[in-house]
């Protein structure tokens, strides 16, 4: 329950202190925030070349448990060359951040 607020906080922060009615579901809450992001973002596919990157970053720092998602995700933005990485969870990236090609880890309350 903390984590749910905790996430509802760093959104309103990240929104300029906007407020919103937070017993809606979050998808109808943040949809007019998210098409804004959408529509400059391009979405990339799912490829084979995914799960070597993937197998070889979780190998090379030993991750386990719930970061193993986090580590997908720094593979595909290896594989897609993407370079910077939009998240609230900086810290569950820190140690893969350096790895391979290396991705910027950038919080959205900094942008």
């Amino acid at each position: 329950k903390s984590s749910a607020k905790k996430s509802e906080r760093l959104w309103e922060s990240s929104l300029s202190g906007r407020s919103f009615n937070t017993s809606l579901p979050a998808c109808l809450i943040w949809l007019p925030e998210c098409s804004k992001v959408t529509e400059s973002t391009t979405l990339v596919s799912e490829t084979p070349d995914i799960y070597p990157e993937w197998k070889a970053l979780v190998a090379a720092l030993g991750i386990i448990g719930k970061q193993v998602h986090d580590a997908r995700l720094v593979a595909v933005c290896h594989v897609h060359a993407v370079t910077h990485l939009l998240t609230f969870n900086v810290a569950h990236f820190v140690r893969m951040a350096g790895f391979g090609p290396g991705v910027v880890v950038v919080d959205p309350a900094s942008v």
